[in-house]
This record gives structure tokens, C-alpha cells and sequence, in this order.
């Protein structure tokens, strides 16, 4: 979660800041601020009149090396939220080679009195060393606004009928340092379990919090990856999902003894494994893969016998079937199916005749999902960002929520009065810029280009200096331009949530390629103006330029397997270029061949392309790598190809490879958890990067009756 603490509210002049949901409101009107954000306006009223230095309020705000654009951005976001003008300030003032300082009246509305009894907390789990505030404190914050809170609820919506209304507010449950995912309510609901990766950790665990004082506690401490918890219907074992140096594996944890049981082993690229504990606390569900390309399938797993019984068989392109959810009468079994990678399909399976039924379809990749009350209906996170209902036999699902932050993998309370959901964003990233120096025996130093307090991602930078990048600073992912002065402005308008992996400029750099759920979309980087390419009857993915600008180069599934075409944009006409699968694809200096990368096999290829058939199939492998967790993971600048090479230590090496000379060269290392995605430019020895660093996410709760 963010750093801002949940028990205050500030009256901010004429606004009220509620730190808690990221929001300032004035009357009927509501502005949404980034987490970052908020915390940056938080701390300015918890010091108003104060002279605030820019270093005070980076390492106070960010704890981190950032840009002087980051906090002026974040000021600028601020005022604009707040109606304030940078010369004539109402609110906040700048001070020449001085700071900040607030000048408007702030006063600190308490949520909640101080001075409640807590209740006991059970001592056959360790206590917590994570936890700073004290135990009482934080158990009163807990009891006194659930009960406030569901008093007046509960007074308002008195009514029997079930309109499941927009839910307004939300209650914050857990408040670790770091990332909170995966609620998951006891039968009794006493309990809530999540898996926690702490902010000075470097693996998960399964963490426990008992919801009638608040206090958390370390449930499992292992080595490794612990995630996805369940718990079995007698509420006495949770199962999880355990990854560790290449070791798969389902378990289970007693809360009685503390003692761990391994259930099952499971294929050591099963890293998005899940389990779900089945009709009774002899049965399991869970899911697993065979390859590291291959499909999640579903498995019933009886812990009595040993027996494994594959359930699903998917048969679309994907990743196949992987989040589950039992339903509370345990009958019948939700789960997720991806499909060409960036969509999932909601599917209910009759755990008694094993009968598939698709209930729904998304354009995004989902995280999670749950049943309602009524074993009927299902709960997750829509195409808009928000928590969604879909009724038994609707067609449409209901929209629940309007947050203003990234939730994800819901979870029902026994009661169903309250839907547990992980808030925040799950990963956060900045966009990181080095120069590579002629002598390729030296390294490239990176350091902090463009920041927010989001995700930024996917940078790709034009022969104008101008960079293209994915960003979901705004709320939804959208592609943003940063120009050759340094200004950032937003130039899509999605209003759903899409999946954006892949950007390329056109050789005038005026024209962005990219795809959304199987269609090619140019994007004009002056105008804003977009447009979709007329391919009929391919799921088209990673479109990349010629080098004329006259095609477009894209990977289509059509026949079976992903191949690489192209499609003239003056003809409309396809042709496709590869026979033994191809991924992604660029086009050499004369573009008599293109270099391409595959799905199912490691290294980077050239192949000729040409209509002579003694010469058309000859292939020839450029840079035998093994893909380090991403399919984009290489570029072309010159007479370079870079590429990364994912390393067994953990590491990530980005290695320069001479066309010329063939000789291939190091340039940089980093631990493969702190990357995403990275890019050379086209005219200018410059290597964009997105790193990744710790985000804050954590659990609250939506009254849902």
C-alpha cells in the first residue's frame, strides 16, 4: 500500500483529501491522484507552513534516486487536482532555491477514537517482526471502522432487494511494507491468508491476519516462493503453491502445528501454478504445465490415493487455464483461460459431471476472480479496471466499483458481506537510459530517465530523440510520448484495460505500431489520430516497420503456429515470410532478409526473402540465446544485434553482437527481477530500459450486500 496512513482524513481548504481511496473532493466533484502523489500531498499536510526542501520531500516521499521532474510533475498534478495556480498559489507555494510550502489551511479529520480495547491474538503463530505500529493501535483501527463502517452501510441500504449498488468506499485490512496479493478468507472467516513479499525480502510468503484484532503473522518462512493460498473446508490447513531453485511444488501448512506437507510435485516452469482446495479436505484442484511454452491445464489431485486426473484440455492459442475459484457450496469450479496471450475467457466446470461452461470474455489478462454468496454468480475485475459482478445467466456484468488504483484477485467473505481485493500496483517501473560507448568492452551506466509512481514500460525512441513508451500513470495503460525537450503527454484514450507489450516506430518518425488483442493500430505521434490495419482473419501481434515505411512486418497464429507476415500498406496485400515459426521480426540494412526470433525455440534467425525457392528457405542462426522471461528481449541498431541472455545465477546479461565481425560482447548485467523490457535507438548509441522496483500493494475490503 502506499505509505499514507488510513486514519486520517484532511480538510485541505475547500477539499477533502481521503488518502485511503486517492482521492480530493470538493462538493460533487472528485479528483483521483496516483499513490506517489497522494503521498506527496499527505506529507504536505502533515506540515503545513513548513518550508519543504526538494531533498526532504524526495527521500521523505520517494526514499529513492529520482528526477527533479518526478517531484515537479507530482507538484504539477497536485495543483491542477486542487484548482491552484503555480503564479498566484492558494495551496502550495514555491520558493525560489528554497522548496515548497503549503499556505492554505489544513486541519486532520480523525477517522476513528484512540482509545479502544483490543482483543487477544492467538499464540500458536509467531509473532510478526514486520509489524511498527502497536498491536492495539492497529486493532482498534481494525474493529472500530469495520463496525462504523458496517453500521451505517448497513443503516443506508436497509432495503432486501440485491442491487448491488456502486460501492463508494473501502476499508484498508492489511498495511505491510511491500506486496500484499492473493486474499483469502477462512471457512469461519476469522482469518484472512495472502501471499506477502516483504520490501526488504526476495521471496514470498504466506502471511496470516486475524481480522477480529488486526494482528498479522508469518504463516510460512520457507526459502522460497510461497503463493496462492487456500484454505481446506475443516479451516485447519492451507495449501499453497511453492517455487524454489527449480523446484515445483504443491503443499500444505497445518495451523494446529505449524507442520508442512507436500501434496504434489508440479513442472518447474509452473510459476503462475494455482490450487484451489476441492469438496472436502481429502481433494485438491490445481493447475500446472508441462514446458515453458506449454499451456496450464486443470488437475483434480485426491491426497488420499495419490490420483491425478487432467480435467481441461484447452484448445485455443494461449497460455491456457490457470486462476481458480471454488464455489462456497463446492460444487462447481470457476477458472480462467487465457487466450492469444493478452484476453481471457471465464469458464465454470460442474465439479459432479465435468461439464465446461464459458460464462464471460475479457480483453485483458485477469489476475483472479471469485464466486458470490449464491454460488451462482462471479466477481473480478472488468475491461474498465473496476470490480465487476456478472449474475447467474446475465449477459453483462455489473460494475461495482469506481477506485482509482490497480486492483486485482478478489476474494468473497464467507458472509459474503465483503470482497477482499488486493489495491495497487503490482509492479512498478521506471524507464532507465545509458549510452553505449564505442569501446564495447565497457559497460553502459544506466540512470532514471522518465518516472512516475506507476508502471512505465517499453520504451522506444525515434531518430528524433522523441521516446514512445506504455505507461498506467493515468489509471489504464495508454501510450504516452516524451519529446525531445522533455515534455510527457498522453496520445491514446483507451477506455478499457489493454495489454501492451510492443512498440515501433515508423521509419519518418511520425507513425507508432502497436497491437491490442490480435489488431495492429497506428498511432499518429502529432495528431493523436489512430487507425486499424484491415487484417482479416489473423490474430496479429509485435508489428515492427520496413524499412521504407511501405509494410508492416507482424506475427499471426492463423495457421497454426505463430509465423511472421507482412502486409503492404499501399496493396493491402499479405504474404507470408516464414515456414518454421517466427515471433518477431525486423528487416536487415537492404531488406533482402529479415532477422526473427521464435516462439517455441531459442536464438535469433536470418532468412532471406525472396520468391527464389532455392534460396527462400535457407535459415541461418544469428545468436543462440535462451530467452530471458520476455519474447522481446532483442534489438537491432546498426550493425549491432543486442539481445539478453538470461544467466542461472538470476542474472540477466544484455550482450552486443557484432553482425560484422561476429564477435559478441557483454554490456551489461542486471538481476533478471529487475527488468522489463529494454531497447537500443536506431541513430544514437543510447539503450533505453524499464527497471522495475518494489511497489506497494495491499488489501482492502468492499462492503458488498
Amino acid at each position: 500500500m502506499a505509505a499514507t496512513p488510513p486514519s486520517a482524513h484532511y480538510q485541505l481548504g475547500d477539499w477533502l483529501v481521503q488518502p485511503e481511496l486517492l482521492c480530493v473532493n470538493k462538493g460533487s466533484e472528485t479528483h483521483t491522484l496516483e499513490p506517489r502523489v497522494m503521498d506527496l500531498l499527505v506529507y504536505f499536510c502533515e506540515h503545513p507552513g513548513v518550508v519543504l526542501s526538494r531533498d526532504e520531500l524526495v527521500e521523505s516521499v520517494w526514499g529513492s534516486v529520482v528526477t527533479d521532474n518526478a517531484l515537479s510533475r507530482a507538484v504539477a498534478i497536485i495543483r491542477k487536482a486542487l484548482g491552484d495556480n503555480k503564479d498566484n498559489p492558494a495551496y502550495i507555494a514555491t520558493l525560489s532555491k528554497k522548496g515548497y510550502r503549503l499556505i492554505a489551511s489544513v486541519e486532520k479529520v480523525p477517522l476513528v477514537n484512540e482509545h479502544s480495547p483490543t482483543l487477544a491474538t492467538p499464540s500458536s503463530i509467531a509473532p510478526s517482526p514486520t509489524k511498527n505500529a502497536s498491536r492495539s493501535t492497529y486493532a482498534y483501527l481494525m474493529v472500530a471502522v469495520l463496525t462504523l463502517f458496517i453500521a451505517v452501510w448497513l443503516l443506508v441500504n436497509h432495503k432486501q432487494v440485491r442491487s448491488y449498488r456502486m460501492i463508494q468506499a473501502s476499508i484498508p485490512l492489511t498495511s505491510l511494507k511491500g506486496n500484499e496479493l492473493e486474499p483469502a478468507y477462512s471457512p469461519d472467516g476469522r482469518w484472512l491468508a495472502f501471499a506477502y513479499l516483504g520490501a526488504d525480502k526476495n521471496h514470498w510468503d504466506i502471511f496470516l491476519q486475524d481480522l477480529s484484532t488486526g494482528a498479522v503473522k508469518p504463516l510460512t518462512q520457507m526459502q522460497g516462493d510461497e503463493r496462492a493460498p487456500s484454505w481446506s473446508p475443516d479451516g485447519d490447513r492451507v495449501a499453497f503453491h511453492y517455487v524454489r531453485d527449480g523446484q515445483c511444488q504443491f503443499m500444505t501448512i497445518s495451523l494446529s502445528n505449524l507442520e508442512t506437507q507436500i501434496i504434489a510435485p508440479c513442472h518447474p516452469s509452473s510459476l503462475s501454478a494455482d490450487i484451489e482446495w476441492g469438496r472436502d479436505n481429502n481433494e485438491v484442484y490445481f493447475t500446472d504445465t508441462e514446458t515453458d511454452v506449454g499451456q496450464y491445464k486443470v488437475y483434480r489431485y485426491s491426497l488420499a490415493t495419490g490420483k491425478r486426473e487432467l480435467l481441461t484440455n484447452p484448445k485455443l492459442a494461449g497460455r491456457g487455464d490457470y486462476r481458480l475459484s471454488i464455489s462456497a457450496d463446492r460444487t462447481q469450479l470457476a477458472f480462467l483461460r487465457n487466450h492469444q496471450w493478452d484476453s481471457t475467457k471465464i469458464l465454470t466446470l460442474d465439479l459432479n459431471t465435468l461439464v465446461e461452461t464459458e460464462r464471460f470474455d475479457v480483453t485483458h489478462v485477469l489476475f483472479g476472480l471469485s464466486w458470490d454468496a449464491q454460488s451462482s454468480g462471479l466477481i473480478f475485475v472488468g475491461d474498465n479496471g473496476q470490480l465487476v459482478h456478472l449474475p447467474e445467466s446475465a449477459a453483462e456484468a455489473q460494475t461495482l466499483t469506481a477506485s482509482g488504483v490497480e486492483l486485482h484477485s478478489p476474494a468473497l467473505s464467507p458472509d459474503g458481506k465483503f470482497i477482499a481485493v488486493s489495491a495497487g500496483a503490482m509492479r512498478h517501473a521506471d524507464i532507465w537510459s545509458g549510452e553505449l560507448s564505442a569501446d564495447d568492452q565497457q559497460a553502459v551506466h544506466l540512470s532514471p530517465l522518465i518516472q512516475s509512481s506507476r508502471a512505465d514500460k517499453i520504451a522506444r525512441q525515434n531518430r528524433l530523440n522523441d521516446i514512445a513508451f506504455v505507461s498506467d500513470r493515468s489509471g489504464l495503460n495508454q501510450i504516452w510520448l516524451r519529446s525531445h525537450n522533455g515534455n510527457e503527454r498522453q496520445l491514446s484514450a483507451f477506455n478499457r484495460v489493454v495489454n501492451i507489450t510492443h512498440l515501433d516506430w515508423s521509419p519518418n518518425n511520425k507513425t507508432i505500431a502497436f497491437s491490442v488483442n490480435g489488431h495492429i493500430h497506428l498511432l499518429d505521434a502529432s495528431t493523436a489520430d489512430m487507425h486499424t490495419l484491415p487484417i482479416i482473419n489473423h490474430y496479429a501481434i509485435n508489428p515492427t516497420w520496413s524499412n521504407d515505411g511501405q509494410s508492416v512486418l507482424f506475427a499471426s497464429n492463423a495457421e497454426g503456429d505463430w509465423q511472421i507476415w507482412r502486409l503492404s500498406l499501399d496493396a493491402k496485400s499479405l504474404t507470408r515470410l516464414t515456414q518454421s515459426g517466427g515471433f518477431i521480426a525486423r528487416e536487415n540494412t537492404d531488406a533482402s532478409a529479415i532477422y526473427y526470433s521464435q516462439y517455441h525455440r531459442s536464438g535469433l534467425w536470418l532468412k532471406p526473402v525472396t520468391s527464389k525457392p532455392e534460396v527462400r528457405d535457407e535459415v541461418e542462426l544469428i545468436a543462440d540465446f535462451h530467452p530471458s522471461g520476455t519474447y522481446y528481449d532483442w534489438a537491432l541498431s546498426g550493425d549491432s544485434i543486442f539481445y539478453a541472455q538470461a544467466r542461472q545465477d538470476g542474472t540477466t546479461a544484455i550482450m552486443e553482437h557484432h553482425l560484422t565481425t561476429k564477435q559478441t560482447t557483454e554490456r551489461l548485467t542486471i538481476e533478471q527481477s529487475h527488468w522489463f523490457d529494454f531497447s537500443v535507438a536506431p541513430n544514437t548509441p543510447v539503450m533505453l530500459m524499464s527497471k522495475t522496483s518494489r511497489s506497494e500493494s495491499g488489501i482492502i475490503a468492499y462492503p458488498f450486500e
